[in-house]
């Protein structure tokens, strides 16, 4: 099975990737309404584009009143009250998933902060939906927004597909458990999961990378209390080295600033006398892990 990522898949229709052919027609309209029209930033200073993100929110809000949808179901960027999603006023459903230590720079460094944030997302008399909360201090804020907007609390979402969380893939004798768990809550969730779905006679190899502020130390420490990884590889967020996306390559500056990274939690975690190995590509890093015969003798 092969996995791609490609930009189209953040705006779907009917369950499916938004075709190419309409992605560039509607991309190109929108850009064209961005350079007829100037917005001022934060410094006062002309600008005529928005943010990766906020360009994506308007140009899939733009496709779904142009295909004329008949509902649509928006994921919020960091989520809550300031959220460039949350120009929707009054939706059919809201929901709130999960609330942890993330983003906490612009959320708040304590968990009734962000939870305060995340709440924002409710709407006066529009029902929302969240689940069993692990910091039951986000309860009491949760509730008293619910109850300041008038909204039916509802604790729910019991089954759910997302491709990248708690997904399975084969490759040759190869098992990837892929998820993209960074927040302690989250990472101790994913290795638990792992643990319990992957057999003991199995090499466990991880591929990790970490990008501002995260801890890699803290997120390993967790994910040790589940499994004991026979080696762990280091790579940073560049796909490959042997070819350029011209339009979504990274910058020089950034591409050997997340390579320094990779080596240098290399060199850290080496410390442990579990081994590690550091690589300046996720391909690199993944042509080393098949290399090293991942799987035992006993499975197939």
């Amino acid at each position: 099975m092969r996995v791609r990522h490609k930009v189209r898949e953040r705006i779907r229709l009917n369950g499916r990737v938004i075709s190419r052919d309409l992605f560039s027609h509607y991309f190109n309209e929108i850009w064209d309404m961005f350079e007829r029209c100037e917005i001022a930033d934060l410094e006062n200073s002309p600008a005529r584009f928005p943010s990766f993100l906020k360009y994506i929110v308007v140009m899939s809000y733009y496709v779904f009143i142009k295909e004329r949808v008949d509902v649509a179901v928006i994921e919020v960027g960091l989520g809550g009250r300031y959220d460039c999603t949350n120009v929707v006023d009054h939706p059919a459903l809201t929901a709130i998933t999960h609330l942890g230590y993330d983003h906490c720079s612009i959320l708040g460094y304590t968990i009734e902060e962000i939870a305060n944030e995340k709440a924002g997302i409710m709407k006066e008399g529009v029902p929302v939906l969240t689940v069993n909360q692990h910091y039951t201090a986000s309860y009491p804020v949760l509730e008293r927004e619910a109850r300041e907007k008038s909204t039916a609390v509802i604790r729910g979402i019991m089954t759910c597909q997302w491709p990248g969380r708690n997904h399975v893939i084969y490759r040759d004798k190869v098992a990837y458990h892929l998820d993209g768990a960074h927040t302690p809550v989250s990472i101790g969730l994913c290795s638990q999961w792992f643990k319990n779905c992957t057999a003991d006679s199995r090499r466990k190899v991880l591929v990790v990378n970490t990008t501002r502020d995260r801890h890699l130390a803290d997120f390993l420490d967790i994910i040790r209390k589940d499994i004991t990884p026979d080696l762990i590889i280091f790579c940073p967020n560049i796909a490959s080295n042997k070819y350029i996306v011209k339009d979504c390559e990274w910058p020089e500056d950034m591409k050997q600033a997340m390579i320094k990274r990779a080596h240098q939690n290399k060199d850290e975690w080496s410390e442990t006398g579990i081994p590690a190995l550091s690589f300046s590509s996720v391909e690199e890093g993944v042509a080393a892990l098949e290399q090293t015969s991942p799987v035992s003798n006993q499975e197939q």
